[in-house]
C-alpha cells in the first residue's frame, strides 16, 4: 500500500474496542501483526491528509490479510477571503491537530511559477482560528 511515509494505520473490531496501531514503512507497508479473527475497521493517517477508514476488513486465522492499494487525499485548503477551496499538503503539526478553521501559511519553492505549484506545502502559523462563520459556507 504506497503512500506517504509514517502513515498511522489502525485497526479496531468495534467502536469499543481499543485501536491495535502501527506506522508504515516509506512505501506504506504495514503489519499489524496477532490481531484475533474477525472483522475490522481500518484507520489510515497521514499528515496533511484526509484519513481513509475502511470497513469490513476480514481477519483470519493464520492468514495474512491483504489491501488494494488506498489513495489518500491531501486536506482542503480556504485562504482568508477566498470563495474556492484547494487540496494543499499540511505540514508541521500532528495528523490528529489538524482541524477546520485552523490558519496555514504557504512554503514556497525558491523558483516562483505563475501558479499554485510554487506553493510545496502549508504550514501552521500558530495564529487563533478562524471563525466558523469564516468557512461554513464552504463545508
Amino acid at each position: 500500500m504506497p503512500g506517504p511515509s509514517h502513515e498511522r494505520p489502525q485497526a479496531t473490531k468495534n467502536p469499543a474496542d481499543s485501536a491495535r496501531r502501527a506506522t508504515s514503512s516509506g512505501d506504506g507497508v504495514f503489519l499489524l501483526p496477532a490481531l484475533p479473527p474477525g472483522n475490522y475497521s481500518l484507520r489510515i493517517r497521514a499528515i496533511g491528509y484526509r484519513p481513509v477508514v475502511i470497513v469490513d476488513v476480514s481477519v483470519r486465522l493464520g492468514r495474512t490479510s491483504g489491501l488494494d492499494e488506498v489513495t489518500l487525499e491531501p486536506a482542503q485548503i480556504l485562504l482568508d477571503g477566498a470563495d474556492n477551496t484547494f487540496f494543499g499538503l499540511i505540514r508541521g503539526v500532528a495528523v490528529e491537530d489538524v482541524h477546520m478553521g485552523m490558519r496555514v501559511k504557504a512554503k514556497w519553492a525558491d523558483e516562483l511559477k505563475p501558479d499554485h505549484t510554487s506553493i510545496l506545502w502549508f504550514e501552521p502559523t500558530g495564529e487563533p482560528d478562524a471563525p466558523y462563520d469564516h468557512y461554513k459556507d464552504n463545508l
